[in-house]
């Protein structure tokens, strides 16, 4: 099992900026940090150059380690095998780490 979100959009207005920044800090609460970019995105520019460079600059950085993260809290499914071939083959972590370690850093 893996849980994951959808998120489906059709048609509507723009939510307004009050509403925008409630859900902005629900989302960074939560630690939905993908969210949250999504959701400040409109509120860097109304251009969009600013909106693409503010969102590549996410995806270089923070979509990078968001990713990491998840994959860091499947490890709580795995045996410990399972997880240490994963971690040091797929994720490329140094195995001089305990597991446990690394599942704190997830949470």
């Amino acid at each position: 099992q893996m849980p994951f979100e959808i998120t489906l959009q059709c048609g509507m207005e723009l939510a307004p900026d009050e509403q925008r920044i409630r859900s902005i800090r629900h989302n960074f609460d939560k630690g939905n940090y993908a969210k949250v970019v999504w959701l400040v995105a409109p509120l860097v520019g109304r251009g969009l150059e600013e909106k693409r460079i503010f969102q590549l600059g996410w995806m270089d950085v923070g979509g990078k380690i968001s990713f990491l993260v998840k994959q860091l809290q499947l490890l709580r499914f795995m045996s410990e095998p399972e997880a240490a071939e994963y971690m040091e083959r797929r994720l490329l972590l140094p195995r001089d780490r305990k597991r446990e370690a690394w599942e704190r850093l997830a949470e």
